[in-house]
């Protein structure tokens, strides 16, 4: 605390006994001029009541400031157990202790109470994202066995049905503090061969064609969480792109700077900035009820931890271009 903030304090706290300290002094001047009429004597009485004031005024705003270092610390003490430094034995900073400790006691409960809650949500989304999966390949057989016209369309909402619940799963993953981290040497052409082959019965249904060229570069990554990020890219530029082509190349120069471009409708100047804020959808997200702005903010997520950088580049209209760079060989797990 500030010195000026705490000598403003104490004189606030002691404006009623200096106004008492005045007044008696003043009572005792007036009646001293009464009786006397010499003001010598009254001058030496007003000095040396002014040279006791000032000492005594200056060591009760020492244990004034004293007093409230300590009970700032003590505030700021977590537990305030016994750990904490004790205050002086006065009532008021009794009741402060026990008001304090009541708080801090119901913070805890509340806290314990969310994070068991949290737990409990976390546990059971996790089942029911396993569980689904079982229907899910159910549903897939019987569309690999049966032909009927709507078959590629209700293959293709299937599809979003596990793009869906994948998403749940890495958002339930990320949230916490996993160690489901495989740091290795990666072959940067199979990782995006990868996502492309799962995808491209996506690219088929809706006749857009794919440029990929891709020249022999390892990095150093997760094969799993950078195939779901790049998974998250096509699976925006399937979604915005209505004819066209989605191309797939490296940076001139800089082959670990991998770039996703579409001719799609673009993202919108004001949006730009707030694509990865989690539940974000934009201007584009509003047109498709359907968005849910999640799978940007993951992707920037796991990038982050994987010290990758991930940027978007757009032009409402022409199409959007992503950039995921795989530079940096240090990572925050080294």
């Amino acid at each position: 605390m500030k010195l000026k903030t705490l000598l403003k304090w104490y004189l606030k706290d002691r404006a009623g006994l200096f106004a008492a300290a005045a007044l008696f002094w003043l009572i005792f001047s007036v009646v001293f001029c009464l009786y006397t009429e010499s003001f010598e004597p009254l001058g030496y009485s007003w000095l040396l009541c002014l040279y006791f004031a000032v000492i005594l005024t200056g060591a009760d705003f020492w244990r004034y400031r004293k007093r409230c270092l300590k009970l700032q610390s003590w505030c700021w003490c977590a537990a305030a157990s016994s750990e904490a430094e004790e205050l002086p034995q006065r009532i008021e900073d009794v009741i402060y202790r026990e008001c304090i400790r009541s708080i801090q006691t119901a913070r805890a409960e509340e806290s314990g109470r969310y994070r068991e809650q949290a737990l409990e949500d976390r546990e059971y989304f996790t089942v029911w994202c396993h569980q689904i999966k079982t229907p899910i390949a159910a549903m897939r057989l019987l569309l690999g066995e049966e032909s009927f016209p709507l078959r590629e369309e209700a293959a293709g909402e299937l599809f979003k049905i596990e793009e869906y619940v994948d998403m749940v799963l890495q958002y339930l993953r990320t949230d916490e503090q996993t160690s489901d981290y495989v740091l290795q040497d990666c072959d940067l052409e199979k990782l995006v061969r990868g996502a492309v082959r799962k995808y491209a019965p996506q690219f088929i249904r809706k006749k857009l064609k794919i440029s990929f060229q891709i020249q022999p570069v390892r990095v150093l990554t997760d094969e799993k969480w950078v195939g779901f990020i790049i998974g998250q890219i096509l699976s925006n530029a399937l979604k915005y792109t209505k004819r066209g082509t989605i191309s797939i190349y490296q940076e001139s120069g800089n082959p670990r700077r991998l770039i996703i471009e579409d001719t799609g409708i673009g993202i919108a100047p004001e949006d730009l900035p707030r694509v990865f804020e989690r539940g974000y959808t934009g201007y584009n997200g509003r047109q498709d009820k359907r968005a849910t702005g999640i799978g940007l903010y993951l992707a920037k997520k796991i990038a982050d931890r994987l010290n990758h950088t991930i940027e978007i580049q757009s032009v409402q209209g022409q199409g959007t271009k992503v950039l995921l760079d795989f530079s940096r060989e240090e990572t925050m797990y080294d």
